[in-house]
């Protein structure tokens, strides 16, 4: 890894970090994507945070069409792959994200003594946009947020089960095809506004 690409993932990290602390906003990674160049078959966002998060100290699982998407992945970051219950990271590409309601369901959610073990998702969806018919609350957020996820999938029901016992649950970071990131951790409510609000 060369200096830029180094000065990159830093860049990076700051960046998911914000994201995390302030629920809803989108951040932009297509600066450190032009630096962060990897063969992977996946959208150069998720490539910066493969090349961020994996190593051989934590766990993932990957879903794509391509077969040789999670072996290209561990190869290139020696992390080794674990079953979807088991992960860390859970990742899905645009091929297969209709799926996403079941993977939350199956992913880990942690455990009382250890609720850190919950998986981390990272999904690639069509587009994101900061003002849109998903209201989010919690905290980092002042009053409410809103937002827009455009994917083919009703994933927001399985979430709220998923992380209706807190601290279990599980963290979501979407990508899309602009080099945009926008996270939804597992203390932020999210529905859409012309349903009734779930607690």
């Amino acid at each position: 890894m060369n200096k830029d690409q180094v000065y990159s993932l830093h860049r990076v990290y700051r960046k998911v970090l914000d994201a995390m602390a302030r629920p809803g906003t989108i951040q932009s990674l297509s600066e450190e994507s032009a630096v962060i160049r990897l063969d992977l078959g996946c959208l150069p966002a998720m490539q910066c945070l493969i090349q961020l998060l994996l190593d051989a100290d934590t766990s993932f699982c990957a879903f794509s069409a391509d077969e040789a998407f999670e072996r290209k992945i561990s190869q290139l970051t020696y992390c080794p792959i674990q079953s979807m219950e088991k992960a860390a990271y859970v990742l899905m590409t645009k091929s297969v994200n209709t799926a996403l309601p079941s993977v939350i369901e199956q992913v880990g959610g942690g455990t009382l003594e250890d609720p850190q073990l919950g998986a981390t998702l990272i999904v690639e969806c069509d587009a994101l946009k900061g003002d849109g018919e998903l209201v989010m609350k919690g905290p980092g957020i002042e009053n409410s947020a809103r937002c827009q996820i455009e994917i083919q999938a009703d994933w927001i029901e399985a979430r709220t089960e998923k992380n209706a016992e807190f601290p279990l649950g599980v963290d979501l970071i979407f990508v899309d095809s602009a080099g945009q990131i926008l996270c939804l951790p597992r203390t932020t409510q999210i529905n859409k506004e012309a349903e009734t609000w779930l607690m």
